[in-house]
């Protein structure tokens, strides 16, 4: 179970991707779809709001891309992730069904959920997009964009079986 929503977790892959590209260079949106493993027309969705929350630069035209619009290790994973989840906005407990679960009137996961709730929101405020992309093997990502199969294929190649 992963307590990111497809889209943060997608938006995360492209961005280490983009932290791992040669500085002054640009990935187009197909060869960032390709290397993460995101569908295309998803991606450029992502994309956008990444652009439109200052993430990443969008060059148009010719030998026009993606980059990051700030140096990789002044990018906390918690900025991308609350474009897309909101984490800190919805502290909902697990098992709540009212919204107003609390600590004096919580639900029965509200002790255990609220420690896993903070060591998350400690790892997203305290982790670095160059953290992350440090430590990706070549070619991939530690969020799994590929199958390990496919991790040192190039772009727009495909993988015999």
């Amino acid at each position: 179970m992963s307590m990111l929503s497809n889209t943060a977790e997608y938006a995360l892959r492209a961005m280490v991707f983009l932290s791992q590209a040669m500085p002054g260079k640009v990935m187009t949106g197909r060869d960032l779809a390709a290397a993460s493993g995101v569908p295309a027309k998803y991606l450029s969705k992502i994309l956008l709001d990444l652009n439109r929350a200052g993430m990443v630069t969008a060059i148009r035209g010719q030998g026009g891309g993606y980059s990051l619009a700030r140096e990789a290790n002044d990018i906390r994973l918690i900025e991308v992730v609350e474009i897309f989840d909101r984490p800190r906005a919805h502290p909902r407990c697990l098992l709540s069904f009212e919204k107003d679960c609390s600590d004096d009137a919580g639900c029965s996961a509200h002790d255990r959920w609220k420690l896993v709730r903070s060591v998350y929101l400690d790892f997203l405020d305290s982790t670095s997009l160059a953290d992350i992309a440090d430590t990706a093997p070549s070619g991939g990502t530690v969020l799994n964009a590929q199958p390990s199969s496919a991790r040192r294929s190039t772009p727009g190649r495909r993988q015999g079986r």
